[in-house]
């Protein structure tokens, strides 16, 4: 979408329509009271990638307060006579909607899943939204164009909306396992050089993993 307004749709430099976009966005945070807000959208790099798909950089946190805004940028800016267009903003209500449906019903509030009516909604909202995401990838790969594209987490994510009734989404997609999954991977990878059988790397691993669990819970430095 980004990728769309800033060097298609807005009718200057890219630089330019991009401060343009994140200055529309900060109004919207600031009339609408945002608690969490992506904190400076300045960057072409923030979402334009050399190779492979346009991806939104960005914390978690930030990520979760910009549906709403980007939804009303786009219905603002967007063509209403093209299909995709369309498809679009559908795509961006259907995943602010869902996000409603989830701040209703809080884990911290004792909603530990969500209420049946409220999970069918859920569910139809999110293979809608995949559904739609896929038309939107087929659409421009057909003109070339690397702009959406169908992932893992499209998959997971339906599997989490099935499971809505018994476990609530925010218990079963902690984004903060992202950082979790960094720092193992550059474990796993420090094991595994110069270790040639699998054995020997996952012991190692287990080994560096215990020893990092003792000084994170013990509380003492590596000096």
């Amino acid at each position: 979408m980004f990728v769309l307004l800033v060097f298609e749709m807005l009718p200057y430099t890219p630089k330019v329509n991009l401060l343009i976009i994140g200055r529309e966005i900060k109004v919207f945070y600031k009339e609408n009271n945002t608690k969490h807000r992506y904190k400076t959208i300045n960057k072409l790099t923030m979402f334009k990638k050399k190779k492979g798909y346009a991806k939104m950089r960005g914390k978690a946190v930030e990520i979760l307060g910009l549906g709403p805004a980007l939804l009303k940028v786009w219905t603002k800016h967007m063509n209403k006579e093209l299909k995709e267009h369309r498809i679009i903003r559908l795509c961006l209500s259907l995943s602010v909607g869902m996000e409603k449906i989830l701040h209703k019903y809080l884990p911290d509030d004792g909603f530990l899943a969500l209420p049946q009516k409220a999970a069918d909604e859920f569910v139809q909202k999110a293979f809608s939204l995949v559904q739609l995401n896929v038309q939107l990838c087929e659409f421009y790969a057909d003109e070339g164009k690397k702009l959406f594209t169908v992932t893992s987490k499209c998959h997971f994510l339906l599997h989490i909306a099935l499971q809505a009734n018994a476990i609530h989404p925010r218990l079963t997609w902690c984004f903060s396992g992202e950082d979790y999954m960094k720092r193992m991977q550059r474990l796993v990878r420090a094991c595994c050089t110069g270790r040639m059988k699998p054995e020997m790397a996952m012991k190692a691993i287990g080994d560096y993993y215990r020893l990092g669990l003792w000084f994170t819970f013990s509380g003492k430095s590596f000096s």
